[in-house]
């Protein structure tokens, strides 16, 4: 049979860290903004 699984607690630290280091961008960030400035000009 197979060895010990791995540690639920490290797999969660490491999700973690890697969530941290993803920056998120939405194509909907500072839409006020541009939709004001679309508006005046």
């Amino acid at each position: 049979m197979g060895g010990p699984g791995q540690d639920p607690h490290k797999q969660f630290v490491a999700e973690i860290e890697n969530l941290n280091v993803v920056e998120h961008y939405s194509v909907l960030d500072n839409v006020e903004e541009r939709l004001l400035a679309g508006i005046k000009s």
